[in-house]
């Protein structure tokens, strides 16, 4: 139910679900291959080391006592919930 109703919200139409499905169906071990041979090389490869912090690592003053950046109160409402078509009237 989750996959039809954001298909056709999204795109109009319930049956991009399964379209959706078809494609991923579709990919084979060749294209992930193909694709992971473009772009998953040295030249885009980050290597991040993450240490305990001690006295010749201490912690980073700027992350101490960090507070969330948006606090719900600060977000505007959504706008008006969306209204279920009565059973009739839904798009197939």
């Amino acid at each position: 139910a989750t996959a039809l109703g954001f298909s056709l919200i999204n795109t109009g139409s319930a049956a991009a679900a399964d379209q959706e499905v078809a494609q991923i169906q579709a990919v084979t071990a060749a294209d992930i291959q193909r694709v992971a041979r473009k772009y998953l090389t040295p030249q885009r490869q980050s290597t991040i080391t993450f240490l305990a912090a001690d006295d010749k690592n201490p912690a980073s003053v700027q992350k101490m006592n960090v507070d969330a950046p948006v606090k719900v109160a600060d977000l505007a409402p959504a706008g008006e919930p969306a209204v279920l078509l009565p059973e009739a009237e839904r798009a197939r």
